[in-house]
Parts: structure tokens; C-alpha cells; sequence
């Protein structure tokens, strides 16, 4: 079997509730798997026990807990993303990971073109072609071309996640990354929207993009998933 994309070995975590008398509460507690290129792994729990968690332990948003190691393939090295220094981490989720978060977050004014170019302009693409590309990635996932040069803060919420969705995984257009992180990509999406989503993570996969995701949406969970992984057991009750 090929080299796995990510190793989780283990994975803990616990947040002190500071205006709790310093509670401490555990969410994860030796959680472990690995996952190879192509695969989908699903992460399934109640809302609120732990999946995105998980994501955002391996992105550097939250710090791991003590004996954690989250073990990245970095081209012919691997990195422990549970022990990098900031910089560490910066660099591999530039180069080897894409992050669809639930929230869009953008700078205010910027057009929605603009936004899906930029990370398209920093794999190298000259501004004709990342101007093709993002316009391209944005037919896709069904954004009207008259919303292009608009800011996005004035979108509905569905269109926010699609435009949210285009700037995570345009450099991916470029040069796929080995590990696509996706925080419920389709929660605001309608059935249209939801299969051009999936159908852009299909191809991603069949390039040997190995994604980890938590997904609300049953749907998407059904069409993208190879393996599930339950988090109950790791959760404190």
C-alpha cells in the first residue's frame, strides 16, 4: 500500500474552561487512522463532539495535546504537524494541504474574481491564465458571471460558501494537494450546487488527493466517502 498522505498517531485534545474554576474538558483521547491517496475519509459524530476539531488540530488552528503527532507527507519527507513551529505548519499548508472551511473570510471590496485568482497568481499562473482559471473553477461551482467583479460579503450565504469553496482549492487547479481538509463544504448548498461541488472533489480524488472531511450533509457523505471514522469513542462524556 502506498505511503499514507496523514498519519494521526494519536491525536488528543482538551480545552480548560477558564471561567469554569479551570475545568478541563476532553474531546479527543488517542484518536489514530491514517489515510492514503485517493481515499475519503468521513468523520461522523453528533454535531459539536469533536470533527472539526480534528481539522482544525491538523491546520495549526488549535495546538494538539501532549503526545500528539500528526505526521504529513511532505514531498519525499514527512512533517509532524503536532510538533512544527508556526513557520513549519505555514509552509505545509501552503504546499501540501487545502483547507474548505465552513466560514468565508476575505478581505472587504476585493472582487469575487480576484479573490479565486489569487492563489492562482501565487502557483506562478500569469494574470491571463489565472483569470481564465478562476473564471472557469467559478462557472463550475455555478456562480454567475455578473456576481464576478462584486465583493462577496453581499452574496447570499450559499454563494459565500461557493466562492468560500473556489479560493480553497483554486491553487489545486495548478497543483493538487496531497490532503484537502473540508469542514461541512456543502451545508449552505442547494442539490445543484451540492453535486458541482462534489463532482470538483471527484476529480481532485481521482488525482490522488487523499480528503478528510466532516460532512452534515448526507449526500455528499454518500458520494465522496471510501471509509468512516465515529469519534464517540474518543469523545468525553
Amino acid at each position: 500500500m502506498a505511503t499514507p498522505v496523514l498519519e494521526v498517531a494519536p491525536l488528543n485534545k482538551q480545552f480548560v474552561l477558564h471561567a469554569q474554576g479551570e475545568r478541563q474538558i476532553r474531546v479527543l483521547d488517542g484518536l489514530q487512522f491514517a489515510l492514503h491517496p485517493g481515499e475519503c475519509l468521513s468523520l461522523q459524530s453528533p454535531s459539536g463532539s469533536g470533527k472539526s476539531t480534528v481539522l482544525r488540530c491538523i491546520t495549526g488552528n488549535y495546538l494538539p495535546g501532549p503526545g500528539s503527532h500528526i505526521w504529513l507527507a511532505a514531498g519525499a519527507s514527512r512533517v509532524d504537524l503536532a510538533q512544527a513551529s508556526p513557520e513549519g505548519i505555514l509552509g505545509a499548508r501552503r504546499q501540501h494541504i487545502a483547507h474548505v472551511s465552513q466560514f468565508l473570510h476575505v478581505i472587504p471590496r476585493v472582487s469575487c474574481l480576484r479573490l479565486v485568482m489569487t492563489p492562482l497568481l501565487a502557483e506562478g499562473l500569469d494574470e491571463s491564465r489565472a483569470t481564465r482559471v478562476a473564471g472557469e473553477l467559478l462557472e463550475a461551482l455555478h456562480l454567475p458571471e455578473r456576481l464576478w467583479p462584486l465583493a462577496p460579503r453581499t452574496f447570499s450565504g450559499g454563494e459565500q460558501q461557493r466562492v468560500n469553496i473556489a479560493v480553497a482549492l483554486a491553487a489545486s487547479q495548478v497543483r493538487p494537494r496531497p490532503l484537502v481538509l473540508l469542514d461541512e463544504p456543502t451545508a449552505s448548498l442547494d442539490a445543484k450546487n451540492r453535486s458541482a461541488v462534489v463532482a470538483l472533489l471527484k476529480a481532485l480524488q481521482a488525482q490522488g488527493s487523499a480528503l478528510l472531511g466532516a460532512f452534515h450533509d448526507e449526500d455528499t457523505h454518500l458520494a465522496l466517502s471510501t471509509r468512516t471514522l465515529t469519534l464517540e469513542e474518543h469523545i468525553d462524556s
